[in-house]
């Protein structure tokens, strides 16, 4: 899928909107819904705002704008109606089946739009990245990051306020500050006990993206840990399908899926989405097996990338800062086909892309004719690209028959 961040990026901002819910409602006698309807406005237009940067940029044609646009819209709305909800029923009982409402419907729509080619489950580069200050008319709300400071300052006097904890870790997700999410979720997740499903299979989630998206380890074990609590838990299967399919157990992948199946409506499209990517692992658990229709071999691909700093931004790259040099598709999934990571020091450096550095065999470079080559510089050191990094790319090239690439780090994400 060729929306697979802007599809994130929104359903993660709906999700950050749930949490908000609860902790907002301790404060409504001082302050009103006034909060609340701020960062939900705050958010959907700040979305948008990237939406359409998207678009200028041409990362977006204008038939896949509509589309995110219309999902950013549809989720917005579930929001909405979700809140309402929240109001009319009491704190506890509310809460509960809230959350299991968007566990049973908006994250299966999250987690399968993640999942564009099989085994590969996340997009590392090139990511919609948020404007400090977007959507803001005329100074009449305040930004996102000033109420993850608010609240930042809250925990530090109540260090023991589990949905403050569980909103801090949604809100540095959405912000990519995937280091800081962990922690928060950690806390939280001692702070519960060790018995909320759907705190298990967020924090599982987050902890993935942090150390390198991948769900093995500590992220598949709260994912068990999640469906022990709650068999039947969307989150979770959908999760423990995909660590089956990162593992190379299709079969396994395609069990959780199908008991993810049972739990959504049949004609809805979230489990026609589901039903592809089962589709998918069939065909490809048949082709590794030899009873599939066989693809040639492709040839072997390598790009040789000499990447250098612009003296303009020499002074806003500290020396242990990361750089990661990478290659994506120019067309199709977004997902990084090879990926070296190196530091600020080593600049100017050469490397070598190729297909031993692919996240997964079915997305690796010589897979496709056309590539761009990216460097960025993270000066969080996290993965996903944010909002004051430094990168450059290059334009389309084939990765069969290119010749060395020189990649100059010349612009500020904004």
């Amino acid at each position: 899928m060729t929306l697979l961040w802007s599809l994130f990026a929104a359903m993660l901002a709906v999700a950050l909107l749930f949490v908000v819910v609860p902790l907002m409602r301790s404060s409504r006698k001082a302050g009103g819904e006034s909060d609340y309807q701020a960062l939900q406005t705050e958010v959907h237009r700040r979305r948008l705002a990237e939406l359409e940067a998207d678009r200028a940029n041409g990362v977006l044609d204008e038939a896949q704008f509509e589309q995110a646009r219309q999902e950013l819209e549809r989720e917005l709305l579930e929001d909405v109606r979700a809140a309402e909800h929240d109001r009319a029923v009491t704190a506890t009982g509310g809460w509960g089946r809230m959350a299991a409402l968007a566990a049973g419907l908006l994250i299966p729509v999250l987690a399968v739009a993640l999942y564009s080619q099989l085994g590969g489950w996340r997009e590392l580069e090139n990511g919609a990245a948020a404007a400090p200050h977007a959507g803001m008319a005329n100074g009449e709300m305040p930004p996102i990051e000033e109420m993850v400071a608010k609240l930042e300052a809250r925990l530090e006097a109540q260090p023991d306020d589990l949905e403050g904890w569980t909103m801090m870790g949604r809100s540095y997700a959405f912000m990519r500050r995937f280091k800081d999410a962990s922690r928060a979720y950690a806390r939280a997740w001692a702070l519960s006990g060790g018995k909320d499903p759907q705190l298990a299979a967020d924090y599982a989630e987050v902890l993935a993206r942090a150390q390198g998206d991948s769900l093995l380890g500590e992220p598949a074990r709260l994912i068990d840990k999640a469906l022990e609590l709650d068999p039947r838990h969307p989150k979770a299967l959908w999760l423990a399908g995909l660590v089956a399919a990162q593992s190379g157990d299709f079969e396994g992948a395609i069990a959780r899926w199908q008991e993810l199946m049972a739990l959504l409506p049949p004609e809805s499209e979230d489990a026609r989405m589901v039903a592809r990517q089962i589709e998918l692992a069939r065909t490809d658990m048949a082709r590794r097996a030899g009873g599939g229709e066989q693809q040639p071999a492709a040839a072997p691909a390598a790009i040789q990338v000499r990447v250098a700093l612009a003296p303009a931004l020499q002074d806003k790259a500290p020396p242990e800062a990361t750089v990661f040099v990478f290659a994506r598709a120019a067309q199709g999934p977004r997902m990084p086909l090879a990926i070296v990571r190196r530091q600020v020091k080593d600049l100017p450096l050469e490397v070598t892309l190729d297909d031993s550095q692919a996240m997964i065999p079915e997305a690796a470079l010589s897979r496709f004719d056309q590539v761009i080559v990216g460097a960025r510089i993270s000066l969080s050191g996290d993965a996903m690209p944010a909002a004051g990094d430094l990168e450059g790319n290059s334009a389309p090239l084939d990765p069969h028959a290119a010749d060395p690439v020189t990649i100059t780090i010349d612009r500020i994400r904004k």
